[in-house]
């Protein structure tokens, strides 16, 4: 099973990692198999309730001499995720266990009935089924059924949706098997009619039907809201962990050569959220610095910023980090106190490509919230000015400084329903510490001054990915986020069907 840990040593394993934990992934979304039993029980009482299966296994030596008609009573299925090794990889399968009790009726082709033998709890026979889990395209008349093992690529300009099922369908890599606590010769024949109780089943019209469906993938965009937009996806199961793993419209997240992971569960098999949740969304800190926050940023402060390269990343970072690129005529203020003999109020030049003014986003170490801070640190300054000279007329003069900005952090996002607002400003607060006073002979002074502002950017609607991995409907109550590297939405898987 995968390890849950607290959420404090979560994030500092995160931290420890120093890289993006996507596997070059736009978004994950994961969840445990703990809330999917009550579903699973639920479905199937509603739709199938008690099953009886009744099979009939001839035995025997040089010829047949016995016939035994095995009728078995199916208890509540129990669930669990299951893989099976395959060449380039692994198939992620499910894996459903029913107790059964029943009786076993023997009789002898000489015609001799030797009896009924009861099948009793105390027996611990159990029925077994590990059966690949699929994705279904809705409307799809072939009824293709896609694996772990496939990529499953959305076509442009069609709307179409994927269901993640599982079902007992036996396929080549399905595999029924009965087990038993207590040996007997009729349990350990029970072992040899697996693959016959499963097809048994398979002919009940009601078992043949009976789809559980893990979650849906589709591509309806919603133009109100940042995209989160699926274009491929492809899914898997890791430990006792089912993860999605999606690239979205316009982002760069196409994944990795292999098999796709989260990093903390295969290296050191700690689930994608800690103790405490079930579900979680994890998006990319490529995602959220390069398609979201570069973006918006640079149309909001474009009148200041300079037109090469005014937004860059800052890829030495951990968390989203952008550096911002100004116009040098843009963040001056200055002027001159005296009279005198000067033809203008200077200028200043900032060499932006060294020095950017940095905004980060990064986890408050006491609350691990997700914050924002503004840096400027070390930045040179140069202000250069004018004095008039009898000899050599109008003469530049340079001066030199270094500017910072004082350590500031503020609540960078919030949860509200569905949505995950973000809220960015530049405050007066925000101000560097770059000021020259008395500058040459007529005292000149000034200081860089940002313009201030204040960016609600747009909602990232992340029903559109906890929708992902849900029965057509919300399953995931977002609780808590996080942010060390790429941003974590951390939830509680609810039935809203109740």
């Amino acid at each position: 099973m995968a390890t849950k840990v607290a959420p404090k040593q979560f994030h500092e394993k995160l931290v420890k990692a120093n890289e993006s934990t996507t596997d070059r992934w736009d978004v994950i979304v994961s969840y445990t198999k703990d809330k999917l039993q009550p579903l699973l029980d639920r479905d199937w009482s509603q739709a199938i309730g008690e099953t009886t299966v009744s099979i009939t296994h001839s035995t025997g030596h040089k010829q047949y001499d016995r016939t035994t008609t095995y009728t078995i009573t199916l208890a509540s299925p129990h669930f669990e995720f299951d893989t099976k090794e395959i060449d380039g990889g692994s198939l992620s399968r499910a894996k459903i266990t029913w107790g059964f009790t029943g009786t076993a009726h023997v009789k002898l082709n000489s015609g001799e009935d030797k009896g009924t033998e009861q099948l009793t709890a105390e027996d611990g026979l159990t029925l077994t089924v590990k059966t690949p889990i699929n994705a279904i395209e809705d409307g799809d008349a072939s009824n293709d059924e896609k694996t772990s093992h496939d990529m499953i690529e959305f076509t442009d300009g069609v709307r179409s949706s994927y269901k993640v099922i599982l079902q007992f369908k036996s396929t080549e890599d399905t595999l029924w098997e009965v087990n038993y606590t207590k040996k007997s010769d009729t349990a350990e024949e029970l072992q040899d009619v697996a693959d016959d109780i499963g097809a048994e089943l398979n002919n009940q019209d009601k078992i043949k039907g009976f789809k559980f469906t893990l979650g849906e993938v589709n591509n309806t965009p919603n133009p109100n809201d940042f995209v989160l937009t699926p274009k491929k996806f492809c899914f898997g199961v890791f430990k006792d962990i089912f993860c999605i793993f999606i690239h979205v419209e316009g982002g760069d997240g196409t994944g990795s050569v292999g098999t796709p992971q989260f990093k903390l569960l295969h290296e050191e098999g700690i689930a994608p959220m800690p103790d405490g949740y079930d579900a979680s969304i994890i998006l990319s800190r490529n995602l959220i610095r390069d398609k979201y926050l570069i973006p918006q940023i640079a149309d909001k402060c474009k009148d200041i910023l300079r037109t090469e390269d005014p937004i860059v990343a800052q890829d030495a970072t951990l968390g989203p980090s952008i550096g911002l690129k100004f116009q040098d005529s843009r963040v001056w203020e200055g002027h001159k106190y005296t009279a005198g003999p000067t033809d203008e109020d200077g200028y200043i030049s900032v060499d932006w490509d060294k020095h950017p003014l940095v905004l980060t986003l990064f986890d408050d170490p006491s609350t691990l919230h997700p914050q924002y801070k503004w840096e400027w640190n070390d930045a040179e300054v140069t202000l250069t000015y004018f004095v008039y000279n009898a000899k050599l007329g109008r003469v530049g003069q340079d001066i030199t400084i270094k500017g910072k900005i004082s350590q500031n952090a503020s609540s960078v996002a919030t949860l509200s329903g569905d949505n995950l607002k973000f809220h960015i400003a530049f405050s007066s607060n925000n101000q560097p510490d770059a000021s020259f006073k008395d500058v040459g002979p007529v005292g000149l002074s000034g200081s860089v001054k940002f313009k201030t502002f204040d960016v609600s950017l747009l909602d990232i609607n992340f029903f559109r990915t906890q929708n992902v991995l849900a029965p057509g409907q919300r399953f995931i109550s977002a609780k808590e986020t996080m942010c060390p590297c790429d941003f974590f939405i951390f939830g509680s898987m609810e039935d809203a069907k109740k």
